[in-house]
């Protein structure tokens, strides 16, 4: 599916703000009776898809929607509040601690492209990341993503992605003078049981995989979590402000009628109430149907 353009939108906005002088009988632009200007244009329409897809594709029933914005938030500490945002959490992962690591430079060679890790249980292809009480071996950066090349039971490459470790291709590691210690986290995606007795009674099920194949997260009030590990983290759906439009095609006139309403905001003419009423009829809808049907011209 197509993106929205800014150059449909923008015309639209002016010609609909031209064909309505009387709203320029109120604060508009910030002056009594003065038409906005293509920046306050610009900004009020991002501002409306901001409002859309937070609103709209985070909420929404149709989880495609939400898909492009996904993206991985830093890692949370144990119990932490999952945090706030419009939209559910993608997935929450976990790193058992008995399955958390630690290495000191000492384990790292420059010019080398292997961790020595006694004893470290990983397996190729394993996605970790690093925390350090220091600074990591360079190019390694905390809270990146990594995947593991198994070399033998006491040593490991790391590699950018999931298809380079498969194929063997490692990150060559150019600094080993960082110092501190380093602490390796394994990550794991979790199954999400609402309470302690949901979890027993799901162990007792001879049906059930058994715990030592998937970590368990317990939800509790508040937005908080627990988990039986040392580190957690969770996918989050965020929207960031590009040049263009990212919302789809299909949504440009919801973006046209968001856009009037907050340029009309201070403005009381009663026709631009249909503006309010399908912006807000728009939004609904894709979070209710997953889709938006035109519903103003």
């Amino acid at each position: 599916m197509e993106l929205a353009l800014l150059a449909n939108v923008l015309p639209r906005i002016v010609r609909t703000l031209n064909a309505n002088p009387t709203a320029w009988s109120s604060n508009v632009s910030g002056d009594v009776g003065s038409f906005p200007s293509n920046d306050e244009i610009l900004a009020a329409t991002f501002e409306a898809e901001s409002l859309i897809i937070t609103r709209g594709y985070f909420q929404s029933i149709n989880k495609d929607l939400a898909q492009a914005f996904m993206v991985m938030s830093a890692v949370l500490a144990h119990r932490a509040n999952i945090p706030f945002h419009y939209g559910n959490p993608g997935k929450v992962e976990v790193a058992h601690s008995s399955a958390v690591k630690t290495f000191v430079d000492a384990g790292v060679s420059a010019g080398s492209d292997t961790i020595t890790l006694t004893a470290h249980g990983l397996v190729t292809g394993q996605n970790i990341s690093f925390l350090t009480t220091g600074v990591l071996p360079a190019p390694l950066a905390i809270t990146t993503d990594y995947f593991v090349i198994v070399v033998d039971a006491n040593t490991i490459k790391l590699a950018t992605s999931y298809a380079n470790a498969l194929i063997g291709t490692a990150i060559n590691i150019t600094s080993a003078a960082g110092g501190g210690t380093h602490t390796l986290l394994p990550w794991r995606e979790g199954i999400e049981t609402k309470n302690v007795a949901a979890f027993l009674t799901a162990m007792a099920n001879p049906n059930y995989i058994p715990l030592t194949d998937y970590i368990h997260l317990f939800a509790l009030e508040g937005g908080s979590f627990y988990h039986p590990a040392t580190y957690g983290r969770i996918e989050l759906p965020i929207y960031t402000r590009t040049a263009a439009l990212q919302v789809n095609q299909s949504e440009e006139t919801l973006v046209w009628a968001t856009a009037i309403r907050f340029l009309t905001k201070h403005s009381t003419p009663v026709e631009f109430d249909k503006f309010i009423a399908e912006s807000e009829r728009g939004i609904q809808q894709l979070v209710a149907d997953g889709q938006y049907k035109e519903g103003i011209s």
